[in-house]
Order: C-alpha cells, then sequence, then structure tokens
C-alpha cells in the first residue's frame, strides 16, 4: 500500500504539469519520459526497501545473537557457583557421592530462577517466545552444567598407581 502511495506521489508532477499545460502541448515523448520516471523510481524505492529490509533483518540477527550470548554467560556463571558449592555439598553429604534427580532439578531451577530475576522478562519473552521461557533457560543451564563437567574432568588429576 506504501508503495502506491509513493507511485501516486510521484506521479502527482506530470498530472499537475499536464493539468497546467494541457496535455495536448506537451509531446508525447516527455509525457512518455515522464511516467516512465515514476515507473522507474518505484522499482528503484522497491529495491532499496528489499536491500535494507534484508540488512535490517542482519543487524536484527546479531543482536539477537549477541542478546543469546550474554544470557549464556550469565547463566554459565550462576551453573559455576551451583557447581562449586552447592552441588559438591550435596555429592558429599549424599551416601553414594552422587546427586538424586530431585537435587538436580532444584539446582537447574535455582539457575534459572537467578537468570531469569537478573535478564529483563521483555527481553527473554521475544528472544523465546511467551511460554518457552523456561524450557529455553532450562536447555542453556543444561548445556553449561555440561560444559562444567567436562571442563573439571579435564583439569582433574589422573591418579599414577
Amino acid at each position: 500500500m506504501s508503495y502506491l502511495i509513493i507511485t501516486l506521489a510521484l506521479m502527482t508532477p506530470s498530472v499537475v504539469i499536464a493539468q497546467d499545460v494541457g496535455t495536448s502541448e506537451i509531446p508525447g515523448w516527455l509525457q512518455a519520459i515522464i511516467f516512465f520516471a515514476c515507473a522507474f523510481g518505484t522499482f528503484i524505492l522497491e529495491i532499496a526497501r528489499r536491500y535494507f529490509g534484508k540488512a535490517m533483518d542482519l543487524a536484527a540477527q546479531k543482536t539477537k545473537l549477541a542478546f543469546l550470548a550474554q544470557i549464556d554467560d550469565v547463566v554459565m556463571s550462576k551453573v559455576m557457583e551451583l557447581w562449586q558449592i552447592e552441588s559438591e555439598a550435596l555429592k558429599a553429604a549424599a551416601e553414594d557421592g552422587k546427586l538424586t534427580q530431585a537435587e538436580k532439578d532444584d539446582l537447574k531451577n535455582k539457575a534459572i530462577d537467578w537468570a531469569k530475576s537478573l535478564l529483563d522478562p521483555q527481553l527473554l519473552v521475544n528472544l523465546f517466545g511467551a511460554g518457552n521461557v523456561d524450557k529455553a533457560l532450562g536447555t542453556v543451564v543444561e548445556k553449561s552444567v555440561l560444559r562444567t563437567k567436562s571442563a573439571t574432568a579435564a583439569v582433574k588429576p589422573v591418579d599414577p598407581s
């Protein structure tokens, strides 16, 4: 619709000229040039809209990736804290030295709640959707737990015996 309005706006000068001068006084070749210029202008506007539209989409995508990286960093810091403090304490208190599923879920929910308290709720809804915030943050927490486990496993010394 906006391109129709722009096209009409571009054609208005030719209509005004035709009314002021009279169509019989404007040569046919000049009328053709005026109408061609209006059509060409609309074509150029459409190309510019598509080009800048793609550029805007790319900028929005880069911004979204930057926010996701920030969310990943925030969650990773909390997972590391929970891993080092609460997880190790719970493991030490357990008879078999392992966390129960309820304890794992509790730690995961603590990390999700902490991330939600730190991050803008509207940003989270815009990134993940209204009903998907907890699920998406849960996935980020699980990924962070796996990264933490692999990092601590790589650092543990090997028993020489």
